[in-house]
């Protein structure tokens, strides 16, 4: 098998070219993305008082990787958006947990001190999201379907990305049995234009897991306002509306 690879700045400037045109297109999909910004920045943010420090910082991690997710896709680059789905998605479980029972604050600061605690703190988190769900499934918020939603989510971020598995990779690969040369040309596709499908999958993604991150965040709030529930469910509104737009044929995700 012969490889051929591009220059290292070949890479940089197609993902920098795609993003700019995303950025400078009016796009529909940078401006709900927008909305979503706002909704932690003016909502999640501002009525965390009861969160103790450490679920603070869990949950700004959590909204960090989200914003950094959104950076990659952007890029056109959206199989590399999934680890990062996924990791801000335990994060956020994180800080859910340790709200529902505070003892686990402790073993997650000890993690790294010994063997034992960092198998603890293994044996406590590993099931971080799946346990969150379940919870929150009990939230008045949440309908019949949340906790499902949730571990799907969990679940394809793994399939699409965050493993490398077959989903990950296979969809992105282009042949050409074409060749004079007697060689069969094997492609992995990485970065997509501005306006491609698999460009807007992702950032249809961003949308779906933002919800979820902000659903869990939510969840972490003692006594959320009636404000920031009604946004949630606008901010699920306007992830339905461009689906339909976009992708008239996906089934509906709402929470």
């Amino acid at each position: 098998m012969k490889f051929n690879i591009d220059p290292f700045e070949k890479y940089l400037e197609s993902a920098r070219e795609t993003e700019l045109e995303i950025l400078e297109s009016n796009s529909p999909w940078i401006a709900a993305l927008r909305t979503y910004h706002e909704f932690f920045a003016g909502r999640i943010f501002v009525e965390q008082t009861s969160m103790s420090p450490v679920q603070c910082l869990l949950a700004l991690h959590s909204f960090m990787l989200y914003l950094c997710s959104i950076r990659i896709a952007i890029s056109g680059h959206g199989a590399a958006t999934f680890p990062l789905f996924r990791t801000a998605l335990e994060a956020s479980s994180y800080a859910f947990l340790i709200g529902e029972r505070p003892q686990l604050q402790q073993i997650w600061m000890e993690r790294n001190h010994t063997p034992e605690a960092l198998r603890l703190c293994r044996n406590e988190f590993t099931s971080a999201v799946k346990d969150a769900a379940k919870i929150i499934q009990t939230k008045r918020w949440a309908t019949e379907r949340t906790a499902d939603w949730v571990d799907q989510a969990y679940d394809a971020a793994i399939d699409f990305g965050a493993h490398p598995n077959p989903k990950a990779i296979w969809p992105y690969v282009q042949m050409d049995e074409d060749r004079s040369d007697g060689y069969i040309s094997i492609s992995l596709a990485s970065i997509y234009g501005p306006t491609s499908h698999e460009t807007s999958r992702t950032l249809l993604a961003c949308l779906d897991y933002g919800l979820l991150i902000a659903m869990i965040l939510t969840s972490c709030l003692e006594h959320p306002s009636d404000e920031t529930l009604i946004e949630l469910n606008e901010l699920n509104d306007l992830k339905e509306s461009l689906t339909e737009e976009f992708f008239p044929d996906a089934p509906a995700r709402a929470t």
